[in-house]
């Protein structure tokens, strides 16, 4: 399994997170998340549908972040929503 980097998609170091710096995954910005998902599914994700999610799940912290766990969880509850449990 490859690392997530917080490279964009386009090559630019405009907006780079600093590569050195370790994430926390409890404390993610809408920012850092879409651009680890973007990297992670190949597909364009933006922080604003990051945030409208979280916002969703009242997932946002008082410091405007996410916990991945949390925001990955709801994602998984409003997948299996309607669906029998087996």
């Amino acid at each position: 399994m490859c690392p997530l980097s917080l490279e964009s998609p386009d090559k630019s170091t405009e907006g780079k997170e600093n590569m050195s710096e370790k994430l926390d995954p409890g404390k993610l910005t809408p920012e850092t998340l879409a651009l680890l998902l973007t990297n992670a599914g190949q597909r364009l994700i933006t922080a604003e549908q990051v945030r409208y999610i979280a916002e969703q799940g009242n997932l946002l912290s008082v410091d405007d972040t996410i916990n991945l766990i949390q925001y990955t969880a709801f994602l998984a509850q409003e997948a299996n929503e309607g669906k029998p449990n087996e």
